[in-house]
């Protein structure tokens, strides 16, 4: 039987005529090569682990869909860490949903919690009820340019 290469393998040599396609918000689709997606999953790796992540945590992530999402999400992993996706608040009031988090971040026991900038209050919240320290990380521009500096670090 074949062995199969790890699932993160892409991230150390990602195919250039292959990628991924995301759909944007004006109904249409974003192209991303899979080496632009790999180097800002590496960005996003590297700032995370100068914030303290080693492998074998836990990462939260509450993000909507996107590149940036995709990015944390494979900056995690590829950091070696394993990651917990936090549901966005949908048809619950704002309290049951900041007590539902609550509840996963105590059992999670994250070494950080990603949140992008519309979900930074309700994860603060949340880590709070948790009795986490700090406040939410928020990655910063993933596409391009310098990922290595993040808020909430």
């Amino acid at each position: 039987m074949d062995v199969l290469p790890p699932l993160t393998a892409w991230l150390t040599d990602p195919h250039p005529g292959r990628g991924v396609r995301l759909a944007d918000d004006s109904g249409g689709w974003t192209y991303v090569p899979y080496p632009e997606l790999a180097a800002a999953a590496h960005r996003v790796a590297a700032s995370m682990r100068a914030a303290g992540v080693r492998p074998g945590d836990v990462v939260c992530v509450l993000m909507p869909t996107g590149l940036p999402c995709l990015a944390t999400l494979f900056g995690a992993w590829a950091a070696g860490a394993t990651i917990s996706p936090l549901p966005p608040p949908s048809f619950q009031t704002e309290d049951a949903y900041v007590e539902h988090i609550v509840a996963v971040l105590e059992q999670a026991a994250p070494a950080l919690v990603v949140a992008s900038g519309e979900f930074t209050v309700l994860a603060a919240r949340a880590m709070t009820g948790a009795g986490l320290p700090g406040r939410p990380w928020t990655p910063q521009e993933t596409a391009a340019g310098d990922a290595s500096e993040a808020a909430g670090a």
